[in-house]
């Protein structure tokens, strides 16, 4: 291999992601400075971790985005349900029956609401496109930030 990044072409990572990475001679300097948490959980998932921590870094990000959900639907808990039963199985409390009840139901609601966002937004969606993608950027940095707290030193690639 000549770089770290030869693994993220490997495993068919997207271009911009490999661009991201070539920035940095290690998996390890890159991983202290992205501000990427979904390639970062990308990269995690595919290769050998601790599925423990890696659940639990998911459960950070997903908890991190529910406060938009549940402004726009404050009654429907079924998010939070299942963020709350991914943490518990992540530690040994729940099961995967549970887990998977749970992530059925949160499902269901994030299709229902994805439908009514996508009618309601259509006509506003290039006016907001840019501000979106602005705060799609500051999130995913502050979720990067949220794995490092949690998997402050990333697991090594394997050859």
């Amino acid at each position: 291999m000549k770089h770290w990044t030869d693994h993220f072409v490997e495993m068919s990572a997207c271009r911009d992601a490999i661009a991201d990475g070539l920035r940095f001679a290690t998996w390890e300097e890159w991983w202290m400075v992205t501000e990427r948490a979904d390639w970062m959980l990308w990269g995690l998932a595919r290769i050998k971790h601790d599925p423990k921590t890696f659940r639990l870094a998911c459960c950070a990000c997903a908890e991190y985005s529910l406060g938009n959900f549940e402004a726009l639907y404050p009654n429907d808990a079924r998010p939070r349900r299942a963020i709350e039963t991914a943490r518990r199985f992540a530690i040994g409390e729940a099961t995967i029956d549970e887990l998977n009840s749970a992530a059925r139901s949160a499902e269901v609601s994030a299709m229902s609401a994805a439908e009514s966002a996508m009618w309601s937004t259509r006509s506003a969606m290039s006016a907001t496109e840019s501000a979106a993608r602005s705060a799609m950027s500051a999130a995913l940095k502050d979720m990067a930030d949220l794995v490092r707290k949690i998997i402050p030193i990333p697991p090594i690639i394997e050859e």
